[in-house]
Order: structure tokens, then sequence, then C-alpha cells
């Protein structure tokens, strides 16, 4: 049986569905930041910057599918752990609230193995005004300007 206490296991950096979308959306700022930050930010980087974002957000979904059953699988061995330690009746109301915060947690924090569908229709969404931003730096590049 795996002993540990449900405030200091690893499990509770694992972000729930909202923080994961905020931070798939924050990438490409993020990497369009660093560029400016080194001085290197021009319109080629910056398209090819969301361009690899894009790409990244487009694997992620079959990267994530080989892991899947895994992360099932340690879902529901926490879940069951969390569950027989609630069963336990010499449990105080404190860690018996703690416990099952924990338990109601954990759905949220595997939500990618669980319900993954909803995380991923809010990423498409990223992804959609991603290539949108690319096609439209593509359009509007000086020299493709200057052509026209």
């Amino acid at each position: 049986m795996i002993r540990y206490h449900p405030f200091t296991h690893a499990l509770i950096g694992v972000p729930g569905r909202a923080q994961f979308v905020v931070a798939c959306a924050s990438m490409p700022v993020m990497s369009l930041l660093a560029l400016n930050h080194q001085g290197i930010l021009t319109f080629d980087n910056t398209r090819l910057a969301l361009q690899i974002n894009l790409g990244v957000l487009t694997v992620m979904p079959f990267v994530h599918a080989m892991f899947r059953n895994k992360w099932k699988a340690q879902y529901e061995e926490r879940l069951l752990d969390v569950t027989l330690k609630l069963l336990n009746p010499d449990l105080n109301e404190k860690t018996r609230r703690r416990l099952e915060g924990y338990r109601e947690n954990l759905k949220l924090q595997y939500h990618l193995a669980l319900d993954w569908i909803p995380t991923y229709k809010a990423i498409d969404k990223i992804k959609w005004s991603l290539s949108l931003a690319v096609s439209g730096l593509r359009g509007s590049h000086p020299t493709a300007l200057a052509k026209q």
C-alpha cells in the first residue's frame, strides 16, 4: 500500500483543466517574450515561433494518448488508496475533510486521462487562432507587400 500525506504528494503540482489550457495559451506569448528579451524578435522569428507552438499543440494529443492508460491506472490506484483511508473509522474530522478534498481534486488533476475532450476542444481554439496569426503574418511580410 502506498503511504503518503495528501498535501505533500507529488500530484499536488499537477494542473487541472483550466490551468493546463492557460499554460498552453501562454506558450506562444512566452516564446515571443523570450525572443524580445534576447533582442531577436523579428518578423520571421515571430512567424517561426508561432508555427513551432502550433506544431507542439498539434502533436500534444498524440503524445498524451501514449500515456493515457498509465495515467488512468495511477488515478485508480490513488483513488482506491484514498477511499480505503476514508473507510477508517478512527479518522478525525480534519483528516477526513482533507482526504475528501484530495479525492475530489484527483478527477480534476487527471483530466487528460479521464475526460480529455473538453481540454482538447479548448486547445483546438488556441490552435485555430495561432494558425490565423501565422497565415496573417505570412501574407503581410514587408517583402510580400512590396511585390504586390
